[in-house]
């Protein structure tokens, strides 16, 4: 029996050192016990967050994990906990650590200390960065705020500062900023810079960059110096978003010298319809669609300011240009509905949408119809026309909850 359960210990501390070599080993024991492994072992504590049917979580294991320097690498300096946060076990660890992304990395020392956190996908080479800067105790998290708390503004320093923050999740515009005050206009265009400003220019669909900014013009007079380092599409799209985003800011704040600036960048992408959005490991994330930015632009801004003659010239120029086009004639139409009370301007309204039902009959039209006779008063043709509405939004498995609402609204007044 001896004999026995000896074989069972070499056979089992085989495949253990074993596994060390292909992946990374995580201790299975109780939380609490990690601290007491890492106090008599000398090693800091690495927890892996994820759940099942992560994706990311999935690839990390099945990619990275299994490389042999990643595996050696933390299993030889960390111990590693995996938490998986759809268990009882992990919920309260991960609510400790305010874990709501996954994967999620923090390397924490044997007196619970925070000192290094990653989130979401990582590449070998980076992965292991990671580890290593938990052992320099200036790039631990908390060394680093205490840095830029007391004015730390240096290049080198808020560089790091911003990548770090970034691994977290907590990257914010003024720290984009801080750092690229320190930068020269020469130096935006290293390659460094250039890779900085391409990954940072829009966060979380935030502009960290805005336009207008020295980084701003610099990636926009400069798209073939950055088309050398990443694709023309994504530098123009990451263009076109932010100068949207100012765009909206022009017209609430009725800026014709801010309006002007954007219609000058709008006005080199006057036939682009389609702008989707790539992150930096290539994941589609957004679409930004519009026939015409330059048109569209004008008559939002016109209206908003109330240049009617202006805004008529524009619209003029819009209805010559997509007179066949459906879609654009339900959109003006809808504006109008919105905008307008009087019937000369909603008759001008009905007129559009009745012939983008000519060109092609769907739910949003008719809806748009419903909508401008129940405006009109004429009620009893309104209600046709949103029942009508409903059996399309059926059809195109389109949300008709508004539609709904319209009727109940029809119904009281008649």
């Amino acid at each position: 029996m001896k004999k026995i359960t000896l074989f069972i210990i070499v056979i089992a501390m085989y495949f253990t050192a074993k596994a060390a070599d292909t992946t990374i080993v995580f201790r299975k024991v109780k939380f609490d016990e990690i601290f007491n492994l890492s106090k008599a072992e000398s090693k800091p504590i690495l927890l892996y967050f994820h759940f099942k049917g992560c994706g990311a979580c999935t690839w990390m294991e099945d990619s990275v994990f299994i490389q042999k320097e990643v595996a050696n690498f933390y299993n030889s300096k960390f111990i590693c906990y995996d938490v998986n946060t759809m268990e009882e076990y992990g919920k309260p660890i991960a609510e400790k650590y305010k874990v709501k992304l996954q994967p999620c990395f923090i390397i924490i020392d044997e007196n619970k200390t925070v000192l290094s956190k990653i989130i979401g996908k990582v590449k070998n080479d980076d992965f292991i960065r990671f580890g290593n800067n938990s052992f320099d105790k200036d790039l631990s998290i908390e060394s680093m705020k205490e840095q830029y708390k007391t004015k730390n503004k240096d290049s080198i320093f808020m560089y790091k500062y911003c990548y770090m923050l970034d691994d977290m999740n907590s990257l914010k515009q003024k720290y984009v900023s801080d750092y690229l005050a320190t930068q020269s206009d020469n130096d935006l265009l290293n390659e460094k810079n250039i890779r900085f400003i391409y990954q940072f220019c829009l966060v979380d669909f935030e502009a960290f960059i805005p336009f207008d900014c020295r980084a701003y013009n610099t990636m926009l007079n400069n798209i073939e110096i950055f088309s050398g380092y990443f694709d023309k599409d994504q530098i123009d799209t990451r263009l076109v978003w932010i100068a949207t985003k100012s765009m909206r800011k022009a017209i609430n704040t009725k800026d014709e010298l801010l309006f002007n600036k954007i219609l000058d960048v709008f006005n080199r992408y006057k036939d682009n319809k389609k702008f989707e959005f790539h992150e930096m490991d290539g994941r589609f994330t957004g679409l930004k669609t519009d026939n015409d930015l330059v048109l569209n632009a004008k008559l939002e801004f016109y209206r908003k300011t109330d240049n009617q003659t202006k805004y008529n010239a524009v619209l003029a120029e819009y209805l010559e240009k997509y007179n066949n086009s459906s879609e654009e004639l339900n959109s003006i139409a809808w504006d109008y509905y919105e905008f307008y009370s009087d019937k000369e301007n909603l008759q001008k309204a009905v007129e559009w949408v009745k012939k983008s039902l000519d060109l092609k009959c769907r739910y949003s039209n008719l809806d748009t119809y419903a909508c401008l006779l129940y405006k009109f008063g004429d009620y009893k043709n309104a209600l046709i026309q949103a029942e009508k509405a409903i059996e399309y939004a059926k059809k195109e498995e389109d949300d008709y909850t508004e539609t709904s609402k319209l009727i109940d609204k029809i119904k009281k007044k008649m």
